[in-house]
């Protein structure tokens, strides 16, 4: 896979600020790194650079633990695999790693079985395990852990450095293509990287690459959902945000959808009134617990318009 073959194989490969980058230089020479977390969008280099951490430090595959915290979350597995881990010393590296990719998923009384374990010389061995979190929201880290970790903000690389990322894989593929196309995919997939190059591979037949934009089920329902906020708000319409409601349910279909994500961006983008926000704080810490995320989405929705019609309205 294409995605995997243009993977940063080194340190300096990654995209990184200036600063950061040397400051993990300056650790790994020392053969070591402090426990850290990576926090961007998705695509932007978190698990590449844990990866890239991973080949430079560690000499033996036992000396590592890569767990995907968004199936492996809750107690059982930091008690049973984890903590068993760390209580071992090196076999053949410098240090052990353990790396929790998507740990903003993983619950809050797992986060409480690691906190006294982390430094803990009895239970991590000589303190000679480290932790590298990597997630997509910050929040979703609890501050006592974020208090033992250096905290690294991703962003992706510039979007002029991601053409010519793109651009440079078509030529080493010796791939045809138009530079419209290119210049389309990057600018719909942008910052997400990983996308991007995925991208490329799945548009890629008979060695020429084409790509027609289309609108995606996220832009469809971030449309909606503004004309869901102006029915509320500047309308009192509620008959129409009713129904603009069933549209974005219509819309999703069963497509997949990042709900997180989606939420995530309608509280940092979109004006709301401050009677919708608890509402849409208190649906967003659930979206990892429950059977049917559009469902929850879609009631999340329901409850902003009538929270806001009893108050607000």
């Amino acid at each position: 896979m294409w995605v995997d073959k243009y993977r940063p194989k080194t340190i300096y490969d990654v995209a990184l600020e200036d600063d950061i980058k040397t400051k993990l230089i300056n650790q790994l020479n020392n053969k070591s790194i402090n426990h850290s977390i990576f926090v961007g969008k998705p695509g932007t280099g978190k698990t590449s650079l844990a990866l890239v951490i991973r080949d430079t430090l560690i000499k033996d595959d036992s000396d590592v633990l890569f767990m995907n915290a968004s199936g492996d979350r809750g107690i059982d597995t930091i008690r049973d695999v984890v903590i068993d881990f760390i209580k071992t010393p090196p076999f053949k590296s410098n240090i052990k790693l353990v790396i929790m990719d998507e740990a903003d998923n993983l619950t809050s009384d797992a986060w409480k079985t690691l906190r006294n374990p982390i430094e803990n010389p009895e239970i991590n061995v000589n303190l000679s395990s480290r932790f590298i979190f990597t997630a997509n929201y910050e929040q979703g880290i609890p501050d006592f852990i974020k208090s033992r970790c250096d905290l690294y903000k991703f962003y992706g690389m510039p979007k002029e450095k991601a053409y010519d990322k793109a651009f440079s894989i078509l030529q080493n593929e010796m791939v045809e293509y138009e530079e419209k196309d290119v210049y389309s995919l990057v600018n719909d997939k942008y910052p997400d990287l990983r996308a991007i190059i995925n991208s490329l591979e799945s548009n890629t037949i008979d060695n020429k690459f084409s790509y027609n934009y289309t609108e995606s089920v996220e832009s469809i329902v971030k449309s909606l959902f503004n004309q869901f906020i102006d029915a509320i708000i500047h309308d009192k319409d509620y008959d129409k945000a009713s129904t603009i409601i069933y549209q974005i349910r219509n819309s999703i279909g069963s497509n997949v959808v990042n709900y997180i994500e989606l939420t995530r961006y309608f509280m940092d983008n979109v004006d709301l009134p401050i009677a919708m926000i608890p509402i849409m704080n208190h649906y967003f810490n659930q979206f990892n617990m429950v059977i049917d995320p559009r469902l929850h989405f879609i009631a999340m929705l329901g409850d902003m318009m009538l929270v806001y019609k009893r108050i607000g309205g």
